[in-house]
C-alpha cells in the first residue's frame, strides 16, 4: 500500500481506541503500523521491558492481603479487566460485586452501600467517567475507601484523585503485590 495511505489507517485506528494509545504512550511504548494491499492491516504494540518491577505469582499457600469477606465494587468499562481482578480479589477473602461502567456503578452502589466497603474504580469510562463517579459517592458518603485505576499519565487526574482523598491510585497494567499493597491502604485491619 502506498504510504501516504498509512495515516489514514492510523488515524482510524487511534480515533477508535484512543485509550490504547493513552496507554502505550503512559508507559514510554508506541504503535506501529504496517499495511499491505490485499493483506490487511498489522498493529503491533510496543511496550519497553521493565526486568526491575517483576514480581513472583503468589503460591497459593498464604494471600498478599487478607479482606475478611468485606465487599469490593469493582467499576470498569473493559470486561477482561473486570474478569481478572475478580477471582484474584476473590483468593485475597474479599466480595466482589462488579459494575460495567459509571452508572451500573452507582446503581450497584445505591443498591447495596451499607456492604460496599471498598470501591476500585476505573479513571477513563465512557459518560460517567472515575472521577465524576468518585465525586458522586463522597457526597453520599465521604468516608467511603476508594483505590482508582488508571492506564494512563494525565497530571489534571492526578491532581483531582488527590482533592478527592482516593486511597491508592493504580497504574494499570498492575501485578498482584501493587494491587495487594493498595487492598492494605484502603482496607487497614
Amino acid at each position: 500500500m502506498n504510504p501516504p495511505t498509512n495515516p489514514v489507517i492510523a488515524s482510524i485506528f487511534l480515533a477508535e481506541d484512543e485509550a490504547l494509545i493513552g496507554i502505550a504512550k503512559g508507559h514510554s511504548g508506541f504503535v506501529r503500523v504496517t499495511s499491505e494491499l490485499g493483506s490487511g492491516s498489522t498493529f503491533e504494540i510496543y511496550f519497553p521491558a521493565d526486568l526491575e518491577s517483576h514480581t513472583a505469582e503468589p503460591t497459593g499457600e498464604s494471600p498478599l492481603f487478607d479482606g475478611k469477606g468485606q465487599w469490593v465494587l469493582v467499576v470498569d468499562d473493559e470486561a477482561h479487566v473486570r474478569n481478572s481482578l475478580k477471582p484474584s480479589l476473590e483468593r485475597m477473602g474479599l466480595q466482589v460485586v462488579m459494575a460495567t461502567d459509571g452508572s451500573d456503578a452507582l446503581v450497584t452502589y445505591g443498591r447495596s452501600h451499607q456492604k460496599i466497603a471498598l470501591v476500585l474504580t476505573d479513571v477513563h469510562m465512557p459518560a460517567i467517567t472515575g472521577i465524576t463517579l468518585i465525586r458522586s459517592m463522597r457526597r453520599t458518603n465521604p468516608k467511603l475507601r476508594i483505590i482508582a485505576m488508571t492506564g494512563m499519565n494525565e497530571p489534571n487526574a492526578d491532581q483531582e484523585l488527590t482533592e478527592l482523598r482516593v486511597e491508592a491510585r493504580l497504574q494499570k497494567p498492575f501485578n498482584l503485590a501493587t494491587l495487594a499493597a493498595a487492598l492494605t491502604i484502603a482496607l487497614p485491619s
